[in-house]
């Protein structure tokens, strides 16, 4: 996956080469894929509402950009390493 902020336009552009298709990402979905760095989901959350307070930075809003970001193949779920 490739990433190309466009910050003059408040977008990002992902390119996703698996399934190749160009992806438009308005702010929020931004902010969660650059919140995607090993963090557990309850960090990105949570680290989600403080930058986005209000209607953006509900649950809701959280768990809808997670998924879609999901479903279009721009992030993905990982599984943490089994403690030996």
């Amino acid at each position: 996956m490739r990433l190309r902020p466009v910050p003059e336009m408040g977008v990002c552009l992902a390119y996703t080469p698996g399934q190749p298709a160009l992806h438009r990402l308005n702010t929020a979905s931004w902010l969660i894929v650059s919140l995607c760095d090993g963090r557990s989901v309850e960090d990105i959350a949570s680290a989600y509402r403080e930058a986005l307070a209000g209607n953006a930075g509900t649950d809701e809003a959280f768990r809808q950009g997670l998924e879609e970001l999901l479903a279009l193949g721009i992030i993905r779920r990982v599984t943490p390493p089994a403690v030996a």
